[in-house]
């Protein structure tokens, strides 16, 4: 009778060592704490970010802000490792070196359109000097491609 005993000792012995094992080593359960790249504050991404903070919150997710100059810059602390999640324009990802293609799009939270009005015949050489876009890192970056697209030059 004592082959079986021995034998259930040694098994449950092994199995609690593995499981501890398991849990030291491989860190199974999911952090309660996220990096948000946002914005300025102030913007709209410092404002969304904010509002994410209080959401998570009540799920039991600790959300750090790190606010930014923009799109840019919160893709090159991605890159880095610097943050986990970050809000960025659409058209920014090419401004940036990813040689390893690292980076991923997780969703678009909504669209934002480029709006151009102007009177009279469309003069569009001297858009980029009309002072027709915010001094915006993102916008600024953006606004070259934009432009040339459109037969603008900037």
């Amino acid at each position: 009778m004592k082959g079986p005993l021995t034998l259930w000792a040694v098994a449950a012995g092994l199995t609690v060592a593995v499981v501890g094992l398991s849990l030291r080593f491989m860190d199974p359960f999911p952090r309660n704490r996220i990096v948000l790249a946002t914005g300025q504050p102030g913007g709209a991404y410092d404002g969304f970010g904010r509002d994410y903070q209080s959401r998570l919150a009540r799920e039991g997710l600790r959300v750090e802000l790190h606010r930014t100059a923009g799109s840019v810059e919160n893709l090159e602390r991605l890159l880095r490792g610097d943050v986990d999640v970050a809000f960025v324009q659409g058209g920014t990802y090419p401004l940036v070196k990813d040689v390893d293609g690292r980076l991923r799009g997780m969703a678009a939270l909504y669209h934002e359109p480029l709006w151009i009005f102007y009177r009279g015949k469309p003069v569009t050489d001297d858009l980029a000097a009309s002072g027709a876009t915010p001094p915006s890192p993102a916008t600024s970056a953006i606004s070259p491609r934009c432009g040339s697209r459109g037969g603008c030059s900037t």
